[in-house]
């Protein structure tokens, strides 16, 4: 006779009979005969209604057919029947995680580790209770704990590294992912999770060798198949990044995020099936928001591309709307900032220039998202003297950790003077020139110039629409851009942004290189040529064939980079003119040409 281990806690008192069906109610689970146990448990509580152990069952498998609000609910039953009952504690635990009752799940795993110090499950559904409310140190501290528990357990590694990856301390994640790698070689989601961290590192090469020994293990992970697409993408190898999206969706049809990413890289006619997909999803009732998010981008993009602009708009509208109340962004937050930066600055005292850097020359390159820093920086990256890095948060990181705004000592300046470029040298990059093209770092021109007077700064400018219409239809993965979702919003952070250019210009003449969008794509090689004046480089001609050059490029313009110089893309956003005009059209005010030019094109 087949022996059963009853998975979950609790005690029934009552006949044979019950005692029988209980038994049969396992066998069913067991043999993952989940719509057996479901009728079972439900007849069994009519008959028992006190009983806990079929509450806990039928709690186990409509948690595991996807039934959260259910499973919670059956869950609460058994916590009622059973209060000392910390596996009880636990399991509810998990599915107040699940539904988003982050304090609720908090608490109900408290409870849990008192009664039993050592239910390290308990310990997980804090620490992800936790990390879900933004309390990253508290997680850290609770997943050390539940190592110190019991340190033979893969779980508990690879969850701190969850954590450390998310407070960007990208080495000790990777260190705790190993750990958990070592004492359990085939931990699929540990190898996963190590390919996000080396991605994060840079070392793209031995993230691609990590997502596919975890898919190797498990290959229906469409999370983890979905990351390596993302990877592939921005190594500029589109085909096999739709492969990869295709086959995430292919897994779970559901999967939101792999939904947008294909459609970011595909172009689609009106018959295409996966337009019925999404279309499929978006009639969903409760869906999480998040997921709504990516739907609803990903279908404007789509019904952009097949020239329905009324829909394409309305969903763009919807995406941005669900993502701005998700980040809770108040555009007040920006203007005191601005004002802060303009008035910190006055008072500010730059180093003098004999500070200046014996060896990296940091090339800044900066401007509103999607006003064309990529391409600027990947025609830079493509000189032998230059490495582009990307988007990098070493300055903001700076900026916070000197607390630069509230004190602008000359000590200060210099410790935010050594913090980036100590930063800077742990690339371990070998060209003399190294750029970063965060776009938003234009906020911290004054600071940058005062610290590093051996800075260079290149700022691109775009038509102001163009660069409103590009940033509104985009789901931004980081969370820094939140004056994106809403066109009121983004009208007045361009206000910002053009008065903040100007504030700088003022006070460092001749500092700033400003090089126009639509100018460049209209005279690539004399504008490359200046450019290159400017940053101190000499000529060369790959720099023209720029699009040829193989480096990783993480941001939305990872295909646009991959192409040669064309014009047109500062006029997409004249399909939406009858949208955008009445909200943005004050910004064509300030260039007396883009108004005279555009704005009768618009009656």
């Amino acid at each position: 006779m087949k022996k059963r281990k009853l998975i979950y806690g609790g005690s029934s008192k009552g006949s044979y009979s019950l005692e029988a069906e209980l038994n049969i109610l396992l066998d069913h689970y067991q043999n993952k005969q989940f719509n057996e146990v479901e009728k079972l448990a439900r007849s069994i509580i009519q008959k028992h209604p006190n009983n806990p152990r079929s509450w806990q069952m039928l709690g186990v498998v409509l948690k595991e057919k996807g039934l959260v609000l259910d499973s919670l609910t059956a869950f609460q039953k058994v916590v009622e029947l059973t209060p000392n009952d910390a596996s009880a504690h636990s399991n509810l635990s998990h599915m107040l995680l699940k539904y988003g009752k982050l304090n609720e799940a908090v608490a109900s795993s408290k409870t849990a580790i008192v009664i039993k110090p050592d239910l390290l499950e308990a310990y997980y559904h804090l620490g992800a209770a936790l990390q879900a409310l933004g309390r990253l140190g508290q997680a850290e501290i609770i997943y050390k704990k539940a190592i110190s528990v019991n340190p033979d357990r893969p779980e508990a590694y690879s969850a701190l590294g969850n954590v450390l990856h998310e407070l960007r301390r990208f080495d000790e994640a990777e260190t705790s992912y190993r750990k958990a790698i070592e004492i359990k070689p085939t931990y699929a989601s540990a190898h996963g999770n190590l390919g996000v961290t080396l991605q994060e590192l840079g070392r793209l090469k031995e993230a691609e060798m990590s997502y596919r020994r975890s898919i190797s293990i498990k290959p229906t992970q469409a999370k983890v198949i979905n990351n390596l697409g993302s990877l592939l993408n921005r190594l500029g190898r589109f085909e096999e990044a739709k492969g990869c999206y295709r086959d995430a969706i292919r897994i779970n049809p559901e999967y939101t995020e792999a939904h947008y990413h294909l459609s970011q890289v595909e172009r689609y006619q009106a018959e295409d099936e996966q337009i019925k997909q999404v279309a499929m999803l978006i009639g969903r009732q409760n869906l999480p928001q998040k997921d709504q998010v990516f739907l609803f981008f990903t279908a404007g993009k789509m019904q952009e591309e097949i020239g329905q602009t009324n829909l394409a708009f309305d969903y763009y509208s919807l995406g941005n709307r669900i993502h701005k109340a998700l980040l809770q962004y108040d555009i007040k937050v920006d203007l005191a900032l601005f004002n802060q930066i303009k008035s910190a600055f006055s008072t500010c005292s730059p180093l003098p220039l004999g500070t200046a850097h014996k060896g990296k020359t940091p090339v800044f390159i900066v401007g509103m998202p999607r006003s064309g820093t990529s391409l600027v920086e990947q025609i830079l990256a493509s000189h032998s003297m230059l490495y582009g890095a990307g988007e990098l948060n070493l300055l903001k990181n700076a900026i916070d950790q000197t607390q630069i705004l509230s004190d602008k000592s000359p000590e200060n300046i210099d410790a935010l003077r050594k913090s980036y470029l100590n930063e800077l040298d742990n690339l371990k990059i070998f060209k003399p020139y190294i750029s970063d093209k965060m776009p938003i770092n234009f906020r911290w021109i004054g600071f940058i110039l005062a610290a590093m007077p051996e800075a260079k700064i290149v700022h691109i400018k775009r038509h102001p629409l163009a660069t409103i219409w590009s940033i509104f239809k985009i789901n931004f993965t980081s969370n820094g851009n939140g004056f994106s979702y809403d066109l009121q919003d983004l009208v007045k952070f361009y206000q910002l942004y053009e008065d903040l250019m100007k504030f700088w210009h003022a006070k460092f003449p001749g500092q700033i290189y400003d090089i126009q969008y639509e100018t460049l794509t209209k005279d690539q090689e004399f504008e490359t040529r200046k450019l290159l004046k400017f940053v101190g480089l000499d000529w060369e001609d790959q720099c023209l064939t720029f699009h040829e050059t193989k480096r990783a490029v993480a941001t939305a313009s990872a295909a646009q980079v991959r192409k040669p110089m064309y014009q047109g893309s500062s006029k997409e956003w004249e399909r939406f003119k009858e949208y955008l005009l009445p909200i943005a059209g004050v910004l064509l005010d300030a260039d007396s040409n883009l108004s005279k030019k555009l704005i009768p094109d618009a009656e």
